[in-house]
């Protein structure tokens, strides 16, 4: 195994075409939705993840949202999302779209720095997604120790924990990455010559990044849903109603596994192109049709990487009762329906007071 999906489309030089002796490279149809959907997918990406973020930390660091132990992994879930997606689009891929020129070709340092933070942002990331779905998911299972279990405390000991661990284990990247020629041109890519970076960094990436906190999240969310549904199912049997605070608690729930279904669905063609191929043809005119549609594939996959990494805003306005309420309160919505409510209570009262 050489390299991983995305680090493949990183190193890709976008300038290149491939050219056979005799023959004309041209833009087939599959090359040009590539094409769109690196420029116009990667605007949309960068505007809709950094606005979306943005307000997610807003609404998160509110006086009732922030008391919480899951609004600690929220917001930093935020940042780390907001931060991918700024130095991902805005100093590479979107730039690249824009303009043909890759930058991080020019300068060996930020070829690693570029790649150092990615790294840690995107692994950083899934694993501030697994911690607070196991949080919740104890919080489910055992709730008699759940209250000594789950603290601030012990939330931000593991989200420290966890940020220090990726910060070091990607350290590697100062000697990983570099850049310099290949078969295609300049690049910024791996340094394939180090055997640690062509033989175990590409499996030890992939394990630490995506393989264990995509089992720990994937497990947990089955084991969540499966006591959510037999709690329906009780309750309808029953015909009880269920507190407001139960209400709440599986609104939370229900958004948490919102967001870490999006993060399976939208991550796995990427891990799937981790194992089908190691690399792809860069630009957008080529000989082939076969290349076109890789070209294409890889495309498609990193717009929906970082998508994972703008739509949880969105996630939360559907799915969490809570969060919906904080962003009417924010926008003055609420205090417009209360008063609404009370005009009518007044006027109600009125006409009985006129009846009587």
């Amino acid at each position: 195994m050489e390299e991983s999906a995305t680090e493949s489309y990183y190193e890709s030089s976008e300038a290149i075409t491939y050219l056979h002796e005799g023959a004309t490279p041209e833009l087939f149809i599959e090359a040009w939705i590539a094409q769109n959907l690196d420029l116009y997918g990667g605007g949309l990406i960068l505007v809709v993840g950094t606005v979306g973020n943005i307000m997610s930390i807003i609404l998160l660091r509110r006086p009732r949202m922030k008391t919480t132990t899951t609004s600690l992994y929220l917001v930093a879930l935020a940042f780390t999302d907001l931060s991918q997606v700024v130095v991902g689009q805005a100093t590479r891929h979107f730039v690249r779209s824009i303009t043909g020129i890759d930058p991080p070709i020019y300068d060996t340092w930020y070829c690693k720095i570029w790649y150092y933070l990615i790294r840690v942002f995107n692994s950083y990331s899934n694993w501030v997604l697994a911690g607070v779905t196991v949080e919740r998911c104890i919080a489910i299972l055992i709730p008699l120790k759940a209250k000594s279990l789950i603290t601030r405390k012990s939330a931000k000991l593991f989200l420290s924990s966890a940020l220090l661990a990726v910060f070091v284990y990607y350290s590697h990247s100062v000697v990983s990455y570099l850049t310099g020629p290949t078969p295609n041109g300049i690049a910024c890519k791996a340094n394939l010559e180090n055997g640690f970076v062509s033989q175990v960094r590409p499996w030890s990436d992939w394990v630490l990044e995506a393989l264990l906190p995509g089992i720990i999240i994937l497990a947990c969310n089955v084991i969540i849903i499966q006591r959510l549904l037999k709690a329906r199912a009780e309750r309808a049997q029953t015909l009880t109603c269920t507190s407001d605070s139960k209400d709440q608690m599986q609104s939370l729930v229900v958004m948490l596994v919102s967001i870490s279904v999006a993060y399976l669905v939208l991550t796995t063609p990427m891990h799937v192109n981790f194992v089908i191929a190691a690399s792809f043809p860069g630009g957008y005119m080529f000989i082939e049709r076969s290349d076109a549609i890789k070209r294409l594939i890889w495309s498609v996959s990193l717009f929906l990487h970082y998508t994972n990494h703008s739509i949880n805003f969105f996630l939360y306005v559907l799915t969490g009762r809570e969060f919906r309420l904080e962003l009417k309160a924010l926008l003055g919505l609420r205090q417009a329906e209360k008063q609404k409510g009370d005009s009518n209570a007044t006027s109600v009262t009125a006409v009985k007071d006129d009846a009587a």
